[in-house]
């Protein structure tokens, strides 16, 4: 079937949002998806009692990085819940890794969505009744996989937010601000 997988990797702390997430996965318990948990921090335990009788929804823990990556490369989105992210790096993996992005908007990352919406959803941590994850959630659990998209957005992170993009963008940063040269745009807009 069109089993959706969505992968979280990062600190399990309130700032995260991460607990608040998983409670509202859990009232979709007939939906056909799995949900991988990797970090750690202060909430590791109460994450782990909520989710020890999920079927579908897994806290790893801290795990080496190759164990994190392999996963991500199978994972169709990365959630990225924060109630607020300077950025958000691991959205930058997501996508170079061709994940689609579920984001709030309190992320500095989520740039890259409003952008370009085919690169996945956003919803707000300031609606406490969850309307808009709510209309994320549900569009994701009604999207048909095609693998080529998640091709195609590893293609863009690629050309787009890859460290040789960024670094090629810094650089003209430097010559705008020493050398008067024309002010570059961002890769990514």
């Amino acid at each position: 079937g069109n089993r959706k997988r969505f992968i979280f990797v990062g600190a399990i702390d309130r700032r995260k949002n991460i607990i608040p997430f998983v409670l509202f996965m859990k009232q979709y318990p007939n939906q056909n998806f799995e949900f991988d948990i990797y970090g750690s921090w202060n909430l590791d335990a109460q994450l782990s009692e909520i989710v020890k009788d999920s079927p579908n929804i897994r806290y790893h823990g801290k795990k080496d990085y190759d164990t994190v990556r392999k996963s991500m490369f199978s994972a169709n989105y990365l959630v990225l819940p924060s109630l607020y992210d300077g950025w958000g790096a691991v959205g930058n993996e997501g996508l170079q890794a061709g994940c689609k992005l579920l984001l709030s908007e309190e992320c500095g990352c989520s740039i890259f969505v409003k952008c370009h919406t085919n690169l996945g959803y956003l919803f707000t941590t300031k609606d406490k009744t969850n309307k808009s994850l709510k209309k994320a959630v549900d569009s994701i659990f009604d999207e048909n996989l095609d693998k080529s998209q998640y091709e195609n957005i590893s293609k863009w992170a690629k050309s787009h937010i890859s460290p040789n993009a960024v670094a090629e963008y810094l650089d003209l940063i430097i010559q705008h601000y020493f050398n008067n040269c024309p002010k570059p745009k961002a890769p990514w807009t």
